[in-house]
């Protein structure tokens, strides 16, 4: 089902050629609550996050999407050019992966969660009784370029019918785990 006519508009309003990530989080921000109700019980939350020391001077909002005080989902978002290089992509893999490890005490048993690079998506799941997440990276070797987070991994373009239909079907999977721990 076609995303409501107010999420498109509100992807258009994103600049031709974005110059900063903040340019998505209105939009993703109404997505995610059109996805994720309130009416519902959850609770679509942007978090700053403060670059570590280690780390670009850019800070990063997530959005965790909250049930009954569980962390269901959560996304990540970065500028659509980080696509283009292989060092932009393995940094928001790596920052994916280390969300998880923030909210691995609080989340639901399977925890969904998205990176988007503008508006392609990538899928990560965390099984929480077998601590794994996928898709698994690809080894590094500091040896040779690796690409450790494939361009390939980012296929789905939210505003195309294939990438609506994949975050929808992602939602419904997060609202049946979240139904789950709610009736324990």
């Amino acid at each position: 089902m076609p995303w409501p006519q107010y999420i498109f508009n509100c992807f258009s309003s994103i600049p031709n050629i974005p110059t900063q990530e903040s340019d998505y989080y209105g939009p993703y921000d109404a997505l995610l609550n059109y996805l994720f109700p309130p009416a519902e019980g959850f609770m679509v939350s942007p978090q700053h996050k403060e670059p570590n020391k280690h780390d670009s001077v850019d800070m990063t909002i997530v959005y965790l999407i909250q049930r009954n005080r569980h962390v269901v989902f959560f996304l990540e978002i970065k500028m659509g050019s980080s696509i283009d290089h292989i060092s932009t992509r393995a940094k928001a893999d790596e920052q994916m992966r280390q969300r998880y490890a923030d909210v691995f005490e609080s989340a639901a048993p399977v925890l969904h969660g998205a990176s988007a690079l503008g508006t392609k998506l990538c899928f990560y799941k965390l099984d929480l009784g077998t601590g794994q997440i996928t898709p698994a990276p690809n080894e590094r070797d500091f040896r040779r370029v690796t690409d450790i987070a494939p361009r390939s991994w980012w296929c789905y373009d939210i505003l195309e019918p294939d990438g609506e239909r994949k975050l929808e079907s992602v939602a419904q999977e997060v609202k049946l785990v979240a139904a789950a721990i709610s009736t324990r």
